[in-house]
């Protein structure tokens, strides 16, 4: 392992400098091998990293999976699949028959300013939102369930701990406009 030496650093002050490289090798006091070593961890790292992040995004399959996930430890999410406490939200009821209640759902959420219709199959709707002020970025994902005239609905900021509420009031919004 290469030390720096009181040589090495007066040769830096006296205008012969070395490369970035050289200069920082010096400093931490890794020799060519050891360096080569370390730039290749911290590269695999790196790569590692965003392998996982690519992954955790996750393919279609994988997200079909997550569908209507409980929601985290977190300010930022609602569910009228949660039981009670600060995720709790009741689901839109509707007294039409399914299909046109659907239908209008989606028309509602076009509707909407920065939406952003994700996937639509038959009885489920994956969107997202952006937020006005911050371009902040909200998913919901809507389920219907004809046989008890209801859709579920669910609402999370894909980053932050704390909302202001912002999905509660938009879920809430829709319940209005929903139910006119």
């Amino acid at each position: 392992m290469a030390h720096t030496n009181e040589s090495q650093v007066r040769g830096w002050n006296n205008g012969s400098l070395p490369s970035a490289k050289r200069r920082i090798r010096a400093l931490i006091g890794l020799g060519d091998r050891a360096w080569f070593r370390a730039s290749r961890r911290v590269i695999i790292l790196t790569v590692g990293v965003f392998a996982i992040s690519e992954l955790a995004s996750g393919t279609e399959a994988a997200v079909k999976a997550q569908r209507f996930a409980p929601c985290p430890n977190a300010f930022n999410c609602v569910s009228s699949r949660e039981l009670g406490g600060r995720h709790a939200i009741q689901p839109l009821a509707f007294a039409d028959d399914p299909a046109s209640a659907w239908s209008r759902l989606i028309r509602l959420i076009r509707s909407m300013p920065g939406s952003s219709l994700a996937l639509v199959e038959d009885g489920y709707i994956r969107a997202s939102f952006r937020t006005r002020i911050f371009g902040f970025i909200d998913d919901a994902e809507f389920q219907l369930d004809a046989d008890r005239k209801r859709i579920d609905i669910k609402s999370a900021s894909r980053v932050g701990y704390w909302d202001l509420g912002a999905n509660r009031r938009r879920c809430e919004y829709l319940r209005h406009r929903f139910t006119q």
